[in-house]
């Protein structure tokens, strides 16, 4: 069986290192801002969805990334740090 000749095929939208969007790609040392999203967060609910965030959140903390959850509150807006994740928490629009 015959083996094909491997060619390096460059990208046309990433010359220079630079990708279709102007940008470098991430390395792997690089620490990503990553917005996490859950209709509901403690402390108001303590449930699966609830947690599991947090947990996805405290691990890609621990890995040096910037994780922000952006969530709904019966109160007032506030954006604030809470266990070192931030937290938005916007106006409530009803329906």
């Amino acid at each position: 069986m015959a083996r094909a000749a491997s060619a390096t095929v460059a990208c046309c939208c990433e010359r220079d290192g630079v990708g279709p969007l102007g940008r470098r790609p991430a390395t792997a040392t690089s620490p990503l801002a990553i917005a996490l999203m859950n209709p509901c967060y403690w402390p108001e609910v303590r449930r699966g969805a609830e947690r599991f965030v947090r947990e996805l959140a405290n691990g890609l903390i621990e890995r040096g990334h910037r994780p922000r959850l952006i969530t709904s509150h019966p109160g007032r807006p506030s954006n604030r740090v809470e266990d070192g994740m931030a937290v938005l928490r916007p106006v409530a629009t009803s329906s």
